[in-house]
């Protein structure tokens, strides 16, 4: 399972946030990827692994990753159970200060659940940090894109990161979209010539040719198009499922 691309969206897109807690194993979310629905009831167990793009931006930032794992009832956010729950990486596996695919330290064990067919996978990724100032540092991940897979060591940017499971199963192909994180690109329209935006809170509206999408969090980047045609259209969307 991996992040999902959709055609025109370019290279991985990355999402960082710096924490300034002083106290040790101090956990931040970066992301939430929600798959498509499983596509045959399936008994879990077995181990998960990954490889994406990461990076520290200071060496004592001493950061590294933090999962936590479950699997929903269908398309609600009721827990039908949970296969890692708070799963901190040693930080023997720190995240570097140069941005590169990195797993974990090593594949971690699932706890057993039996999902039903329409449930779906949630991973919770983001890093523990554990060091004691309040300095700021800021901790990335990279997701989505297309092409090859990333590998480790290789550039964050240079492949798609994904999610190993052990177990073999089978996600619905064409699934009714759920979103729980994209990136939208907007573009700015001639007729508002000075507008500047470096952050935009979106009510969303949901469109008449697509009922059922759902969105409950967005990160937004916008950017400046010479000679954009005036469109009330974005420019791309990523969407965080199984793939």
């Amino acid at each position: 399972m991996g992040a999902k691309d959709l055609s025109g969206l370019g290279g991985p897109l990355s999402i960082g946030s710096a924490e300034t807690v002083s106290s040790a194993d101090y956990d931040v979310l970066l992301l939430r990827c929600v798959s498509a629905p499983l596509a045959a009831d399936h008994n879990f167990s077995g181990t998960l692994n990954l490889m994406m793009g990461v990076q520290e931006s200071n060496a004592a930032a001493d950061m590294a990753y933090y999962l936590h794992v479950f699997v929903t009832q269908g398309d609600t956010d009721n827990l039908r159970g949970t296969l890692l729950a708070n799963y901190a990486d040693p930080d023997t596996n720190e995240w570097g200060t140069t941005a590169l695919g990195k797993a974990l330290s090593a594949a971690a064990t699932l706890t057993a659940v039996a999902a039903l067919t329409g449930d779906r996978i949630v991973v919770e990724i983001g890093y523990r940090s554990r060091n004691t100032v309040t300095t700021s540092r800021t901790g990335t991940i990279w997701y989505g894109g297309s092409g090859s897979d990333l590998t480790s060591g290789g550039a964050a940017d240079g492949g798609v990161g994904y999610f190993d499971f052990s177990d073999t199963f089978t996600l619905v192909d064409n699934p009714v979209l759920r979103v729980s994180q994209v990136a939208v690109e907007a573009l700015r329209r001639p007729t508002e010539a000075r507008l500047q935006v470096s952050q935009l809170a979106i009510e969303t509206v949901r469109r008449a040719t697509s009922g059922n999408l759902r969105l409950t969090q967005l990160a937004v980047e916008v950017v400046r198009r010479n000679g954009s045609p005036p469109s009330t259209g974005q420019g791309g969307m990523l969407i965080v499922v199984a793939g």
